[in-house]
């Protein structure tokens, strides 16, 4: 199984970038995205940027996965791994301390994932499925959430900053632990 190098709770240094074919292929050699450590990293569309900080957002959306999607079934007769039929598929993913700046995750599936201290500056979470995400202590600003399904998701010490809540299906309580 691929890891992070370092623990992003040990260690405050800047997160590893990570661009899409770098993910899209670490949840497909290790077997799906719950067993994936994907923490400390920042998601950019081109992580050889010499300025991480302004990169461009990676795009996960459904639209820009399909055409992906529609060589990696050619090329081995399943659907991929990083797919739920049609937004991205990142259930059970470790993600604690990554920063996903701007990432496009339209009906992201989320469930059960790690986010723990995530920072989601200007991320696209519109009908993502986060139930029972852990997001204690992610700072969650300037992002939107429109339609986001959030049963059982924990959100103690969360930082919620021009959020767009549009609609939010809670479902249960967030204050489990």
């Amino acid at each position: 199984m691929s890891s992070n190098p370092r623990d992003p709770f040990d260690d405050p240094g800047k997160p590893v970038p990570i661009d899409r074919d770098e993910l899209l292929s670490l949840i497909e050699e290790n077997g799906g995205p719950g067993r994936c450590d994907l923490s400390g990293r920042v998601f950019l569309a081109d992580r050889f940027a010499s300025d991480w900080h302004g990169g461009s957002p990676m795009d996960l959306s459904p639209q820009a996965l399909e055409p992906l999607a529609e060589s990696y079934r050619a090329r081995t007769g399943t659907g991929p791994p990083w797919l739920a039929g049609g937004p991205i598929n990142l259930r059970g993913a470790d993600l604690r301390g990554s920063w996903l700046p701007g990432t496009l995750m339209q009906g992201a599936v989320l469930a059960g994932a790690k986010l723990r201290k995530c920072v989601l500056f200007g991320t696209h979470l519109e009908g993502a499925l986060l139930s029972y995400a852990d997001l204690r202590e992610a700072m969650i600003n300037q992002a939107s959430l429109q339609g986001a399904q959030l049963p059982f998701a924990k959100l103690q010490g969360a930082r919620l900053g021009d959020v767009d809540l549009e609609r939010p299906i809670w479902g249960g309580p967030s204050s489990s632990d």
